[in-house]
C-alpha cells in the first residue's frame, strides 16, 4: 500500500515544483567578431509547457536555430527537472548589444550584454576561412540597359550547408545567368574554393541604386583534431564529419551603388532599346517573288539580341499594303543565360493575303537600338521586298454553283450491270441451227465455269459498291441540310454578307461535328487548327460588330475553305456527315 503513494507522490513533487520555477538566461561567449553567431541558452526549473517569449530578440538579432531538451533526475529519492532551448543568435549591429529580459510562465530572466567587434581587415588578407566578394561590370549604366552583377563566395572551411541571399532592388528586372561556377584560387598565398554567382539586372528608372550586400547563412565543421591526443584508429571514426559539431556563422559582402542615367538627350523620343548588339532577320514561305491573288504568304520577323531581356525586345508591325491583307500572329520570345549574359530572341509571323493583281513594294523595317558597348544609336533594317501578283488561274470557279462539288449519286443495284473482262460474247444466230452432236462434254464444261466465274464478280462487287439510302440510311442522315449550309456559306461569302456567312458557317460546323459542335466563330477557328482560317475567322468576327456598313470581303475565305481537306477518320468512325467537299 505503501509503495503505491510513491509513483503519486513523486509527480505531486514534480507539479509543485513547477510553481516555484526558476527561469534564467545565459550567452556561451559573450564577446565575438562581427559576421559570427551566438549561443543563448533558456533554462526553466520543472517540466515546463509552452514556449518563452523571444520576441524582444528580434529587433537587433535574427534567430538562426532554435531547439528544446528536458531532463528529469532522481537521486535519493528526490525528483528534479530542467529544460533548456538552446537558440542560436546572429547580431544585425556591431558594438555593445544588450540582451532585454526575457518572460516565461510569469518569470523573467535577467538582461545581457554582447560585444561584437567589427573586422579591421578585409578577410582575404586575413585569411579567413570564409568570406564574399560582389562587383558590378557598370556603374554608371543607362536606364533598362543589362548590368552583370557578380557574387563570389571564398571558403577554404568545411560547410555542413549554406544559403546565399538573392539581390533584392526595386524598379528592377533581375535575371539570373546560368548555373553557379565553381573553382579554386589563391589569395595572398592561401588557396581557396570559389563559388561564383551571377546576375543580369536591368534598372527600370534613373536615379540612385544600392545593391544590398549578399549574405550567406552557413554551418561550418568545427574539427576535433586538437584534442584528439595520440592517433587511434577509432578516433577517425568518432571525429569524421558526421560526429563532429558544427558553428552557424553568417557572412556579409560589400553593398554595390549604381547611378543610373535617364536616355541621353538625342534619344528622348522613339524606341528606346539598349543591347549589346542586335540582328533582325526574316523569312518568307513561299520564297517566290510571283504569287497569285488570295495566295497566303507567311512572313517571319525574328530579332536577336545580346544584353536584353526578353520581355523588352518590341514587337515588330510593318504598315500594311493597299494591295495586302495582314494577319500577325501573336509574338514569341526566349531568353538563353550563360554566366557571360543574356541571348534573347523574339518571333513573330504574318499572313500575307494579295487582295488585287500588280506590282507591291512592301516598305523596309526598321528598328533603332543602342549600342552598349559603342556607346552609340544604330539602326537595323531589313530591306524593301517587290512582290507581284497575278490574277487567279481559277478566279472563274468561285460562284455557287461552280465551286460546289456535286456528290456522285448511287444508281440501283439493277441498272448497273457489271462487265467483266474479257467476257466470252454470245455467239450470233444463224439461220442453220447448231447440230446437237457438236455439243460436247467440254462446251458444257466451260460454259459452266464461265457461269460460276460471273457469278463471283456479281458478289463481289455486291460486297463492295457502297450502299444505297436503302440499304444503311444512318450514312446520309442529313444530307440536305449540309448541302444546304454549304451553299448557303458560299453564297455569303460571294455576296459579301457577314452575318449570313457566320450563320452557314455554324450550320455547316454543326453537321461536321454533330457530337460537340462549335458555338462561336473562336471555337470554329480553334477546331480547324489552320492559320489563315484564323485570320480569316477574326476579321469576319470583327467586321459583325462594325457600326454602318461593312467591307466585308468574303472571296478569302471562300477559296481558303474550297482548299480545306478532308476531315481523316478512323475505321471505327460512322459518322453520317461528309466532309465540306466530299
Amino acid at each position: 500500500m505503501t509503495q503505491s503513494f510513491i509513483p503519486l507522490l513523486l509527480i505531486l513533487t514534480l507539479f509543485t515544483t513547477q510553481s516555484w520555477a526558476e527561469f534564467s538566461a545565459q550567452l556561451k561567449r559573450d564577446t565575438i567578431q562581427e559576421g559570427e553567431s551566438v549561443q543563448l541558452i533558456l533554462q526553466s526549473d520543472g517540466q515546463a509547457s509552452g514556449e518563452p517569449d523571444t520576441t524582444p530578440l528580434l529587433q537587433q538579432f535574427e534567430i538562426l536555430g532554435n531547439s528544446r531538451s528536458s531532463q528529469v533526475n532522481i537521486i535519493n529519492g528526490k525528483m528534479s527537472a530542467r529544460t533548456s532551448w538552446n537558440l542560436t543568435l546572429s547580431p544585425k549591429l556591431i558594438g555593445t548589444i544588450t540582451l532585454p529580459a526575457l518572460e516565461f510562465n510569469g518569470e523573467h530572466s535577467a538582461p545581457l550584454t554582447l560585444k561584437v567587434h567589427p573586422v579591421e581587415t578585409t578577410s582575404a588578407e586575413q585569411g579567413s576561412p570564409l568570406f564574399i566578394e560582389s562587383s558590378v561590370d557598370l556603374k554608371t549604366p543607362y536606364i533598362q540597359q543589362m548590368v552583370h552583377y557578380r557574387v563570389q563566395l571564398f571558403y577554404r572551411a568545411k560547410l555542413a550547408e549554406g544559403s546565399l541571399s538573392d539581390p533584392q532592388l526595386e524598379n528592377t528586372l533581375i535575371q539570373r545567368l546560368g548555373e553557379d561556377r565553381e573553382f579554386t584560387t589563391k589569395r595572398n598565398g592561401v588557396g581557396y574554393r570559389v563559388v561564383e554567382r551571377n546576375y543580369a539586372l536591368f534598372p527600370q528608372q534613373s536615379g540612385r541604386y544600392t545593391i544590398p550586400a549578399p549574405v550567406l547563412d552557413a554551418r561550418i565543421i568545427q574539427s576535433n583534431n586538437s584534442s584528439r591526443g595520440p592517433r587511434h584508429p577509432l578516433n577517425d571514426l568518432f571525429n569524421s564529419g558526421r560526429f563532429n559539431s558544427t558553428q552557424a556563422v553568417r557572412i556579409r559582402g560589400e553593398a554595390q551603388t549604381l547611378n543610373v542615367r535617364p536616355r541621353p538627350p538625342s534619344q528622348q523620343r522613339g524606341e528606346w532599346l539598349p543591347a549589346q548588339a542586335l540582328q533582325l532577320s526574316e523569312q518568307w514561305l513561299p520564297e517566290e517573288e510571283e504569287v497569285e491573288v488570295g495566295m497566303p504568304l507567311s512572313r517571319t520577323l525574328i530579332i536577336e539580341a545580346e544584353g536584353v531581356a526578353g520581355t523588352m525586345l518590341p514587337d515588330l508591325t510593318p504598315v500594311a499594303d493597299a494591295g495586302f491583307k495582314l494577319y500577325p500572329e501573336p509574338a514569341t520570345q526566349e531568353s538563353s543565360a550563360t554566366s557571360e549574359g543574356m541571348i534573347s530572341k523574339k518571333v513573330r509571323k504574318i499572313a500575307y493575303i494579295p487582295t488585287q493583281a500588280g506590282s507591291f513594294t512592301l516598305p523596309a523595317v526598321t528598328l533603332q537600338w543602342w549600342n552598349s558597348r559603342k556607346n552609340r544609336m544604330e539602326v537595323a533594317t531589313l530591306p524593301s521586298k517587290t512582290i507581284t501578283v497575278v490574277a487567279a488561274v481559277n478566279a472563274a470557279a468561285n460562284s455557287p454553283e461552280n465551286s460546289i462539288e456535286q456528290p456522285k449519286s448511287i444508281a440501283p443495284a439493277a441498272v448497273v450491270t457489271p462487265q467483266p473482262q474479257r467476257t466470252p460474247q454470245p455467239i450470233p444466230p444463224t439461220t442453220q441451227p447448231l447440230p446437237t452432236e457438236r455439243i460436247t462434254l467440254w462446251h458444257w464444261t466451260t460454259l459452266l465455269f464461265a457461269l460460276l466465274w460471273l457469278l463471283t464478280l456479281l458478289l463481289s462487287w455486291r460486297r463492295r459498291r457502297p450502299q444505297s439510302p436503302s440499304e444503311k440510311p444512318d450514312l446520309n442522315s442529313e444530307p440536305s441540310s449540309c448541302k444546304a449550309a454549304q451553299k448557303q456559306l458560299f453564297a455569303a461569302c460571294n455576296n459579301n454578307h457577314p452575318q449570313q456567312a457566320r450563320a452557314a458557317l455554324l450550320e455547316w460546323a454543326a453537321c461536321r461535328w454533330p457530337d460537340e459542335p462549335p458555338t462561336g466563330l473562336g471555337a470554329l477557328a480553334q477546331r480547324l487548327d489552320h492559320p489563315i482560317l484564323s485570320a480569316l475567322l477574326s476579321e469576319l468576327d470583327q467586321a459583325l460588330y462594325q457600326q454602318g456598313e461593312s467591307s466585308w470581303d468574303g472571296a478569302p475565305l471562300h477559296q481558303h475553305l474550297r482548299q480545306l481537306p478532308k476531315e481523316k477518320r478512323s475505321k471505327t468512325d460512322t459518322s453520317p456527315l461528309q466532309p465540306l467537299y466530299p
